[in-house]
This record gives C-alpha cells, structure tokens and sequence, in this order.
C-alpha cells in the first residue's frame, strides 16, 4: 500500500529538506532572472522551509536588500537562522507565519515574490495566492513553481498530489495574479511567471470591427494601443502566441493582459518577455506580426467607425 503523503514533511529531517532544496539550484537562478531580482530589492520567500532559496535570493539582493523567509515551522527557520550565523548573513527577516493569513503590516514592501514548490504542501492554494497577492503592490513580478503531474515521479511528490500548470494559471487568475509566461524547467518542474494586477477603474468600451460584443474592449486598452510602438506590439503578439490567445479573438482577460503588458514595458530590465522574446522560435514571431497586422486592421476599422 502507498505510504500517504505528508504535507508537513513530519517524516523526514530538515537536513533531508534542505538538501532536497540544493538539488533545484538551477530552478531557482531561472526564477530570479526571470522576475529580475536585483540589488536591493526585497522579495518574499513563500514557504522558505530551511532556507536554500532565501539564501541564494540574499546573494542576489546584496546588504541593501531584504529577504522574508516565510514558513509555518519555527524548527524551519530555527534551521535557517543557524546557517545565516554561519555565513555572517542578515538580510533574511524570517518570519514565523502561515502565509495564507500573513497581513501586510508584517512586512515593509515587496518588490517581489517567490511561491515556488509549496502549493502542494497547503489545504487552500488558492486562499495563498489570494493573500500573497495583497502582499504584493501592483505590477510586482512573482514566480509561482510546481511539479508537473506528468513528469517521472522521480523527485519530489507522487503524481497524486500534484498540480496542473492550468489549475495553477486558474488560481493565479483569481488571485490577481496576471500570468505572463510558462516554461516547462525540467521533466519534473514548471513555473508561471506572473504580475501583480494593478487595481484601476472601470473603463468605458469600445468596438473592434463588426463582432460587436465578441471583440468588445475597454477604450482604454484600445487608446494605449495605438499609443505604443511597434516594440510593444510585438510584444503583445508574442504574448498571445504563448499563450495561445490568437489577437483575432480578443475578450476581456486578453485586453487585460495587453494593457499590463504596455505598462511593464516601462520596466523593461526587468521584464521577462525581453529574455522570453529572444528565445522564441522564427515560426512563433512569424506567427505574432500576422497577429498584429490583424489587430492593425481592426483597430483602424473601430477608430473609423468611431470617428
């Protein structure tokens, strides 16, 4: 009979935890370039365990920088706090807290966050999300990681306990979590990339070509569209490439992820769509001019029939 599986990781030792972090060491060097974590940042360890991933990100942050190793276990932390005396490091604050209650006023600001490989330990993922998202001010990057159902089994949780990338996405969704992008890490592991929505007034609407309801868009997005360079209209075409969201089909959550698009474009060294851009193949860029091209058209159609 298989042994059930324990989320609280009561039958082994941090030892064995904390080694088993070691071995993601790869993982986690994609994470943080991917959100662009840089010196003097502070970004949120969700689930911080024993620390391996609190004390990569404090490398990267530097003195002037903060880490909050977030976790329920104080023999966690207290393991933790032992290897910062060690290696004469003080940019970790843990904290000893379930981070699906954990309120604002514990911390002082977020500039990022890691919830990576804790989504299978918690009884409420989306109640997590939901809460480490009002932790994060808008337009903040996170890194939500996981295991893949299909992967070998070979490290990490059985196949039963894990999570879907689209059941993650969903949650990322309700949350306020806007998912940017999705990579497939190893046979065992993924990661959504995500942004923090910024919480804005409803806007008015308007009419892409003659669909009516089915293209229609608030005239916002429509304005900061044409606003935006070309640079950006790629960008919005390969997003839609990944995410298999094609521009001819816009409805609302589209348009939601065009609009935060063009505002981290204004955040440029830290936005992973410029590494993501380089990466995609010719067919997929291909793919996204003919998807812009066809946004042009309509849109010109729309500004026509406005006017």
């Amino acid at each position: 009979m298989e042994e059930p599986f324990r989320k609280d990781l009561s039958h082994i030792t941090w030892d064995e935890v904390f080694a088993r972090q070691v071995q993601r060491a790869p993982l986690v060097e994609d994470w943080l370039t991917a959100i662009g974590v840089k010196p003097g940042d502070r970004v949120l360890d969700v689930g911080a365990g024993p620390g391996y991933v609190s004390l990569v990100v404090a490398g990267r942050v530097g003195p002037d920088g903060l880490v909050y190793a977030v976790d329920r276990s104080s023999e966690a932390l207290a393991y933790l706090e032992r290897l910062q005396g060690e290696r004469g490091i003080s940019q970790i604050r843990r904290v000893v807290a379930d981070a699906a209650t954990l309120q604002p006023e514990s911390l002082d600001g977020v500039d990022a966050a890691l919830i990576t490989m804790i989504l299978h330990h918690t009884d409420d993922p989306a109640r997590l999300l939901g809460n480490v998202a009002r932790l994060m001010p808008g337009g903040a990057l996170g890194a939500v990681a996981e295991f893949h159902p299909e992967g070998p089994c070979l490290v990490g949780p059985p196949q039963r306990v894990r999570v879907t990338p689209e059941q993650v996405r969903d949650w990322c969704e309700a949350a306020g979590l806007l998912p940017l992008a999705y990579r497939r890490q190893t046979p065992e592991h993924y990661v959504w990339i995500v942004q923090r929505r910024r919480d804005e007034p409803e806007s008015g609407r308007s009419t892409l070509g003659p669909a009516g309801a089915d293209h229609a868009a608030p005239a916002a997005h429509v304005r900061a569209y044409q606003e935006g360079g070309r640079a950006e209209r790629l960008l919005f075409g390969l997003a839609a490439a990944i995410h298999g969201m094609p521009l001819s089909e816009p409805g609302e959550a589209f348009w939601d992820r065009m609009r935060e698009q063009i505002k981290m474009k204004v955040r440029a060294p830290r936005s992973p769509w410029l590494d993501g851009a380089r990466k995609l193949s010719t067919q997929a860029v291909e793919v996204a001019y003919a998807e812009i091209t066809a946004a042009e058209q309509r849109i010109a159609v729309a500004a026509a029939g406005n006017a």
